[in-house]
């Protein structure tokens, strides 16, 4: 998409589409997620986070969001 992108430089939405195809390539996964990183997990002062951290349980594999790096 990133190079469809640069071959259309006058498409119309193509900076939030550029930003869109950036937080998906960084391992966002949904529009809550999206949301949250756009507005909470990147604000200043918050602490780095390690995203889609995987958590193996008993019945599987969870990816939690966000945590906090040690």
């Amino acid at each position: 998409m990133s190079a469809e992108q640069r071959r259309c430089p006058a498409l119309p939405g193509r900076a939030a589409l550029r930003e869109l195809v950036g937080l998906v390539a960084s391992g966002c996964q949904g529009e809550l997620e999206i949301w949250g990183v756009r507005h909470l997990l990147c604000a200043p002062g918050m602490p780095r986070t390690v995203r889609q951290h995987p958590v193996v349980l008993p019945f599987g594999t969870v990816h939690l969001e966000a945590r906090s790096r040690s």
